[in-house]
């Protein structure tokens, strides 16, 4: 699709979520196009797990090789009280699907990937620095006013508009869906290391200390997340610098000679839309739902939501069967990204 004027899909953010839809789509042979604001996809990492099922979607359009050879496959995951005591254990290795339950993974090189695969698929135009400005619906389909990066606005035509466009997304909003759910009243400190001095134990910990709630796990090429909960009164810019960091760090490691190479403060919702689509318009990712990272569901529930869309929409464009197939997207999803959160929320607690 050289020059685009109508496509039988159009998707709205290029994020994993956003990709992955493309990919699915890609494969069946729908005339795609994915539009992204930003000039690539993300530099830095944010979600970690992709677990087991992800990867057999990621299988499904011929992935599944590429993404396992950068990931690191499986850990345990153990939760300690503030006295280094051992409650529970949760063994994440096992394969039954195929692949271990959980994995952790670097999300720039997911990203990259996913973009690499859509190379393969001529039916699929992807389009950086691209933003969707507004959105009509009549009975035969949806017309997008899209701004390219000379800012020039040209309209666009489409079957179905998706939008995987996260948390702030313009497609969930311009629907004006609301989001039922809470803003989680801590914030997070959430950093990125590579420490070649801890090693690989503890995989992945939960540190269960009301003294300061925190988690740790490894990731791929010696690189380790660390998140810890901010106390009531502690000032954000002074708990970012690298000397508070490297103080939370000293019980773990030799804190002095860990790479810092990215630090955040996070807070965290438990919502979900209360429609996940309209008309021809439908939500997907954290567009649709957001949830607390305590069960590293995020992103997953994400790839969720496209592959039970991306078959519907391809039944529908390619084989004939009733738009009231697509009906069914809210009915499965919905319910379940709710108890993915509530899962979270108790998990957090």
């Amino acid at each position: 699709m050289s020059a685009v004027d109508h496509a039988q899909v159009v998707i709205v953010g290029a994020g994993p979520v956003g990709l992955t839809l493309a990919n699915l789509l890609g494969l069946a042979g729908i005339e795609t196009l994915l539009i992204e604001r930003n000039p690539g996809t993300v530099p830095e990492p944010r979600a970690i797990a992709l677990d087991g099922e992800s990867l057999r979607t990621l299988q499904a359009v011929g992935l599944a090789e590429t993404v396992t050879a950068t990931l690191r496959e499986g850990f345990i995951a153990d939760y300690v009280n503030g006295e280094g005591t051992q409650l529970f254990v949760t063994d994440l290795n096992p394969r039954p699907y195929g692949f271990c339950l959980q994995n952790s993974f670097d999300q720039p090189t997911l990203e990259q990937q996913l973009l690499a695969g859509l190379a393969r698929f001529p039916n699929v135009t992807v389009l950086f620095e691209t933003e969707l400005e507004a959105f009509s619906e009549d009975a035969t389909g949806v017309t997008a006013s899209i701004v390219t990066q000379s800012d020039a606005s040209r309209a666009m035509s489409c079957n179905y508009l998706i939008g995987c466009d996260g948390g702030r997304s313009t497609v969930r909003q311009q629907l004006e869906i609301e989001m039922a759910g809470d803003r989680l009243p801590q914030h997070w400190l959430v950093v990125d290391t590579i420490d070649h001095c801890l090693g690989e134990e503890p995989q992945c910990r939960f540190y269960c200390d009301p003294a300061r709630p925190a988690m740790t796990m490894i990731r791929p090429r010696s690189e380790r997340r660390w998140e810890w909960m901010l106390l009531e009164g502690e000032d954000t810019d002074a708990m970012l610098t690298d000397a508070a960091i490297r103080a939370l760090l000293a019980p773990h490691t030799r804190a002095e000679e860990v790479e810092i190479y990215r630090k955040a403060v996070y807070g965290f919702s438990a919502v979900v839309a209360e429609q996940f689509s309209r008309g021809r318009v439908f939500l997907a990712g954290d567009a649709a739902h957001m949830t607390p990272p305590f069960a590293g569901q995020g992103l997953n529930a994400g790839v969720r939501d496209v592959r039970n869309l991306s078959w519907k929409l391809v039944a529908v464009l390619r084989d004939g069967f009733p738009e009231s197939l697509l009906d069914t997207y809210q009915l499965e999803r919905h319910d379940a990204a709710q108890d993915i959160v509530n899962l979270a929320v108790a998990l957090g607690e």
